[in-house]
């Protein structure tokens, strides 16, 4: 190959670059951070596969998008409840980011998010960011809305789901025991939510574990 050609060749390489750059920060903000590789071969409308790829591999050099598992790439901005979502569709964020929102516990780290699906559990990390799918059986999929393309807990839900699974063994990074505030949660709704749960251990724990604490029983 002659030197004029591979001169061409970068000239198409760093134009593809620039202008797959463009199209990154012009729909980094409508997808939250979060590109699917699915995403990325629509925007970029390049029609052989490995050229594609290549030009993905380029964004990632750049330091403008990462790769955070198989097929879904994240930028700066990245939205985890958003990122969780994309990954499965069928799961709901849940535990200590929802209680925080609601201002149940009082603070929780920001680069991880903890959500339910049915199923396995499923847990996606990399150096910066930990999204952890707590798998449960279809029946206790409930209680949660959706809202900006997000499905999140209720935050009776969320509180049931963090004591089912600490039941369970799963650690989480607040005290379950004494950083909930009590007076911020819907008793009524609790105990209606209660009753989707088929296991008497765990109804009785949280019967027991209510009761305790003053607010009255379910």
């Amino acid at each position: 190959m002659t030197l004029i050609a591979q001169i061409c060749i970068l000239n198409v390489i760093m134009k593809n670059l620039i202008q797959d750059m463009q199209l990154i920060r012009q729909f980094n903000t409508p997808l939250s951070g979060v590109f699917l590789t699915s995403d990325l071969i629509q925007l970029l409308a390049e029609p052989h596969k490995t050229a594609v790829y290549r030009r993905i591999a380029a964004l990632e050099q750049s330091a403008l998008i990462e790769r955070f598992i198989k097929g879904v790439y994240i930028t700066a901005d990245v939205d985890l409840k958003i990122l969780n979502q994309r990954i499965c569709p069928d799961s709901y964020v849940s535990f200590g980011t929802i209680l925080v929102e609601h201002e149940i516990i009082r603070t929780h780290p920001l680069h991880f998010i903890d959500a339910v699906k049915p199923g396995k559990t499923r847990i996606h990390a990399n150096k910066r960011y930990r999204v952890r799918q707590m798998g449960v059986s279809p029946h206790l999929i409930f209680g949660f809305e959706q809202r900006q393309g997000v499905q999140r807990a209720l935050p009776e839900k969320a509180l049931l789901d963090t004591f089912y699974f600490h039941l369970h063994g799963v650690a989480f990074p607040f005290d379950i025991y004494r950083d909930i505030q009590w007076k911020k949660v819907d008793k009524d709704i609790l105990a209606i939510f209660l009753q989707e749960y088929q296991n008497p251990k765990f109804v009785a724990f949280i019967q027991r574990f209510i009761g305790a604490r003053g607010p009255g029983t379910l």
